[in-house]
């Protein structure tokens, strides 16, 4: 899985809507919770949640990390 480009509005990144629902099916297919991903990437699982879901912005260092672990960096 390629993670999708981060938009930008004014300062702060954020990733498309739906980029949840596609690391969701990420994770299960390697039997990963989200809980277990947020710990690799640093940062709490309700906080990579809402990342995901395009509500939150994306902090440079949480999505280097999240790009590391998911596309195999």
């Amino acid at each position: 899985m390629i993670l999708p480009d981060t938009v930008v509005n004014g300062n702060a990144r954020y990733f498309p809507k739906a980029t949840d629902l596609a690391v969701l099916q990420w994770c299960s297919a390697r039997g990963l919770t989200l809980d277990s991903l947020a710990t690799q990437v640093g940062v709490p699982r309700v906080n990579l949640s809402l990342m995901l879901k395009g509500v939150d912005p994306v902090p440079t260092t949480a999505e280097r990390k999240l790009r590391s672990v998911i596309d195999g960096n």
